[in-house]
């Protein structure tokens, strides 16, 4: 495959440079941390918006978050919840939604979270997909590159 076919490639609604800043975050985050500097994990993290979903079966409730990480230090998280219900008492359905804005860094290998007051360590994994696509972990929850 020739550079100009690489540069046009589009594979699942990603582009192909999507695709090599997502292999590279992967082998950023998947080697051991000694490996990596603290500005290629940065730069992995920042290589495209980050995205979690979960669904619980027994409330019928789902949260969905998008993370951004900038390259001016802040990430900012937009997330939306709905879901509802119905029994005896009648039907209910609620929808919100709402983000927050943090300050981030990378140190050790550490990702630091800031809520202005003062900075919190979080632990940073990764692995791959089914498909073999990139899964971000931040303190056991999972993230997926957006589409």
């Amino acid at each position: 495959m020739g550079n100009d076919t690489l540069k046009t490639s589009n594979l699942g609604g990603f582009h192909m440079r999507t695709w090599i800043a997502i292999a590279a975050a992967c082998a950023a985050l998947a080697a051991p941390a000694a490996a990596w500097t603290d500005q290629e994990i940065s730069n992995a993290l920042m290589a495209n918006a980050w995205c979690s979903f979960s669904y619980n079966q027994t409330t019928g409730y789902s949260h969905s978050k998008r993370a951004v990480f900038g390259s001016n230090g802040v990430l900012t998280i937009r997330s939306d919840n709905e879901g509802g219900s119905s029994g005896s008492g009648g039907s209910y359905y609620g929808q919100s939604n709402g983000g927050n804005s943090y300050g981030w860094r990378v140190q050790g290998a550490t990702l630091y979270l800031s809520d202005g007051a003062s900075w919190d360590a979080h632990t940073l994994d990764s692995k791959s997909s089914s498909n073999g696509g990139l899964v971000l972990i931040v303190d056991g929850q999972e993230w997926t590159p957006c589409r």
